[in-house]
């Protein structure tokens, strides 16, 4: 319910998120008002990242994809350690999906704390995942009319942003 119900109630509060984003013209709509700080600075990075994270995706470009992510990669309630794993899982996943006629309509970055105050505390099958991440953000997409749910770790000495987790 948490996450099913996000993208309707994103685009009932903001009105922001229709049809920002086109196959062709991949320009993310990041909502800039009334966010903290700290986003100030990195909410454009981070909806940057989550688009292409989703456009690699949505085009099967793995080794790309897998460029702007990090291991351990949560794919709905379970990790991955491998690239050869998450891989395969994601084979498994998108084997009948048509992708090419999914579009990315929108994107909108949200702290945790941000995404605990609108929508409620996370499934206790995140609970683990989300645990120690209050530096974390979170991407939500409207891909097709659905929502995506990306988590983007904060950059480190050694690595840019990194989409660590998808949740659909």
């Amino acid at each position: 319910m948490f996450f099913k119900s996000m993208l309707l109630l994103i685009c009932v509060v903001n009105g922001q998120l229709t049809n920002t984003t086109s196959k062709n013209t991949p320009t993310p709509h990041v909502p800039q008002a009334s966010q903290p700080q700290l986003l100030e600075n990195h909410s454009p990075e981070v909806a940057l990242l989550a688009q292409q994270f989703l456009m690699h995706l949505l085009r099967k470009d793995w080794e790309r994809m897998f460029d702007v992510a990090a291991f351990p990669f949560w794919l709905e309630s379970k990790a991955y350690s491998s690239f050869e794993d998450l891989h395969e899982a994601w084979e498994k996943q998108l084997s009948q999906k048509h992708l090419e006629d999914y579009e990315i309509r929108g994107i909108e970055v949200l702290t945790v704390a941000q995404m605990k105050e609108r929508f409620g505390p996370p499934p206790a099958r995140l609970n683990k995942l989300l645990s120690n991440r209050d530096t974390y953000w979170f991407a939500v997409a409207n891909v097709s009319g659905r929502a995506v749910v990306l988590l983007i770790q904060p950059p480190t000495e050694r690595s840019s942003f990194k989409v660590v987790a998808f949740h659909d």
